[in-house]
């Protein structure tokens, strides 16, 4: 029941590396700058949104070969290959201007970043909660720096640039992955069996992918032609939420859910369509989208985390599943949308896309569902205890309700407090008025010399 976010998110690791182990952690900021950056700056003639779907079937590939060879894909050898997809794919890039060799470079460097991503799936499922949040939301503030530095440089150069640092970006995720674990592995909750309840996860992730692909597919601007102060502003919001996220959960020591993050980007969507219908064409228009995409990479990368943490399915398999219901609907949608022409971008079209969001986010980011709860409960001080550790719950009640000579009535309010349930419902449990649950509350606290539920809880992980 304790809030691990209070503990230090990288110290543990900190004592058994060295500084240039622990700069590496950090990595991952590399493959989220190198794809945006191959993004903007490849003008091959294959749409840009056939990336994804090469990012997506490398991934699913990967799931597939660890079922039975998991080590190979974090092995020097994987390293090695990966790495030249990711030093071809942008020299390519320099021969693909209108010619048969346009698909080539999309291809290359898709399957770098899902081999890429596929590597670090695997570190983060041995991070704790704590320690995957700093790095991935530190990792975001450096990806940011860097695509502010890519922005800067001309293309050649960044091409260049793009190719020195694929093998970068995947020595740093193999040793990242070397690492020991700093504690044990955080407790089952998504098994083979029961993995299908998480649907509503899968759903927000499709429907916000899906709305988030139109709006890319209308941009009247190119994000590689965005203007200086456009480009910097998005590169500012970024930077600024990555440092919300941090202060609230490290600094504040809030509770942090799956439901709050996924609201941030139903706010950041519905705000970009409203804009496009409100000022059609204005100068600003990829701000939007831009910070768009890259937070829902951030939630999901950090959803699929938690869900690879507390598993029994290998994390490539975690992630490269749950990656492509973000990277098919990416290219499905844009696709789609492209096919479709320029009638998308009236406002008709927005509300419906801001409607069908909306309906998606009633029925499937509800705080009160169990699934819901489950994700991201190491670092949620309001999450409720998993049902395994309710008997454990009831010892320790009952051990220290021995020890201060409550009552049983007193006794079974604490275990119902313990668990999290309020006192309407320890009321509607007990048959008992509300008052009466108050007293029985009141009266267990000057016992046991504590004033909240909070105080009472930690007092019982102490037992």
């Amino acid at each position: 029941m304790e809030n691990t976010a209070r503990i230090s998110p990288i110290s543990s690791v900190a004592r058994t590396a060295s500084k240039p182990k622990i700069a590496a952690l950090f990595g991952l900021a590399i493959v989220h700058a190198w794809i945006y950056a191959f993004n903007t700056s490849n003008e091959a003639t294959c749409p840009w949104q056939y990336v994804y779907l090469a990012i997506a079937a490398t991934m699913l590939a990967l799931a597939a070969l660890s079922r039975k060879q998991a080590a190979f894909i974090t092995s020097k050898t994987a390293c090695a290959v990966a790495s030249v997809f990711g030093v071809v794919a942008p020299l390519l890039a320099f021969v693909a201007h209108a010619s048969p060799l346009g698909t080539l470079p999309l291809i290359s460097g898709g399957i770098f970043v899902g081999w890429a991503y596929s590597i670090w799936g695997v570190a983060y499922s041995k991070f704790t909660m704590p320690q995957a949040i700093f790095l991935l939301f530190v990792s975001g503030i450096i990806a940011a720096i860097l695509k502010t530095a890519f922005f800067f440089i001309p293309e050649p150069a960044t091409q260049i640039l793009l190719a020195l640092l694929a093998p970068i970006a995947l020595l740093a995720g193999t040793s990242a992955c070397a690492m020991p674990q700093s504690t044990q592995r955080g407790a089952l909750r998504f098994t083979k069996k029961d993995v299908k309840s998480l649907w509503k996860v899968a759903a927000i992730v499709l429907v916000f992918s899906i709305v988030n692909a139109n709006l890319l597919a209308n941009e009247q601007i190119h994000p590689a032609a965005m203007t200086i102060s456009s480009f910097l502003i998005a590169r500012t919001a970024e930077i600024f939420l990555c440092a919300c996220i941090l202060t609230w959960t490290f600094l504040l020591k809030k509770p942090f859910n799956f439901v709050q993050l996924w609201r941030i980007i139903l706010v950041l969507l519905a705000t970009d369509i409203v804009v496009r219908i409100a000022f059609p064409g204005i100068a600003f228009q990829p701000l939007f989208s831009s910070v768009c995409v890259n937070f829902i990479v951030l939630f999901v990368w950090l959803t699929l985390s938690d869900i690879a943490q507390h598993s029994d399915i290998v994390p490539s398999v975690v992630f490269g599943i749950g990656w492509s219901l973000y990277t098919i609907p990416l290219f499905a949608g844009v696709t789609i949308t492209q096919k479709l022409g320029t009638q998308t971008t009236e406002a008709f079209y927005l509300a419906l896309l801001l409607y069908f969001m909306l309906i998606a986010s009633t029925f499937c980011l509800e705080l009160r569902d169990r699934d819901i709860q489950l994700i991201f409960s190491d670092v949620n001080a309001d999450a409720a205890p998993m049902p395994q550790e309710f008997a454990d719950i009831d010892t320790r009640c009952a051990n220290l309700a021995k020890k201060k000579h409550l009552t049983a009535r007193e006794l079974e309010v604490m275990q119902m407090l313990c668990k999290g349930r309020t006192k309407a419902y320890i009321a509607e449990s007990m048959f008992v008025t509300e008052n009466t649950v108050k007293g029985h509350t009141k009266r267990l606290y000057a016992k046991l010399g504590v004033h909240s539920k909070k105080e009472l809880q930690q007092l019982i992980d102490l037992e």
